[in-house]
């Protein structure tokens, strides 16, 4: 079977999910995990099934041969970085493998409200972004099976940190995952992309039916219950 998932012309458009409602906040999916989990194949495969799109952040290190400017990263000079950082284009930044930066983008000010995004950060970039009223920010952290299935993904993708750092990576992210609102574990990875693409379709679901409720009995308080839910401590805040 042919995996189109890896070959940019079969990809959907990067806008190709359905529209949302302009009167919800703007559906952010930002997901979390350890070098080599799974997190870019998961929103690579939500994208595919047009279930939204993904939102680049930006980086120092040089692309891969399988990466492409705009869409995998910004990849940019680290004067360039620092000069972004400085005007508040990136809103938050971590230094990672090898000394090279990584950021994210205002999201709040890049969504349109009716397009889905999904971004890779670490969790406290999640908790950052979260903190953001005017966004519904949904946490979904992934899990590899054991670490060494996560180094040898790793070590496929990219040789230059050794295996001490990605361990020390899995350990320390894992402390995390109570934060998120979902946990997954990429064991069986069809399993596990259909697993992601349910939760996405879960909450594109209960974001339409608040929408429904607005519509049909106008002045309820549908509305106050999805902005407080989505708050730090609210129905998917930490406990």
């Amino acid at each position: 079977m042919t995996d189109v998932r890896s070959d940019p012309e079969n990809d959907p458009p990067v806008l190709g999910a359905q529209p949302m409602a302009r009167s919800q906040p703007p559906l952010l999916f930002v997901v979390a995990g350890p070098s080599g989990a799974g997190k870019t194949s998961a929103i690579a495969e939500a994208c595919h099934r047009g279930l939204g799109a993904r939102l680049a952040t930006y980086t120092t290190r040089p692309p891969r041969p399988s990466e492409t400017d705009g869409v995998d990263y910004h990849f940019v000079s680290r004067a360039e970085f620092e000069r972004l950082k400085e005007t508040g284009e990136i809103a938050e930044s971590q230094t990672k493998y090898g000394g090279h930066l990584y950021g994210s983008p205002r999201i709040s000010e890049l969504s349109d409200g009716t397009t889905p995004l999904f971004v890779e950060l670490d969790p406290p970039g999640f908790l950052q972004v979260r903190s953001i009223a005017a966004l519904r920010v949904v946490g979904v952290f992934i899990i590899g099976s054991s670490q060494a299935v996560i180094n040898a993904r790793v070590r496929r993708r990219d040789s230059s940190a050794p295996d001490n750092d990605r361990a020390n990576d899995q350990e320390g992210l894992a402390f995390w995952a109570r934060s998120f609102d979902y946990v997954l574990l990429n064991d069986k990875i069809e399993q596990f992309l259909d697993e992601f693409c349910a939760i996405v379709r879960s909450e594109l679901l209960r974001r339409r039916g608040l929408e429904l409720v607005t519509k049909l009995m106008p002045g309820s308080p549908s509305e106050s219950w999805y902005s407080d839910s989505t708050s730090e401590g609210g129905r998917y805040g930490q406990s």
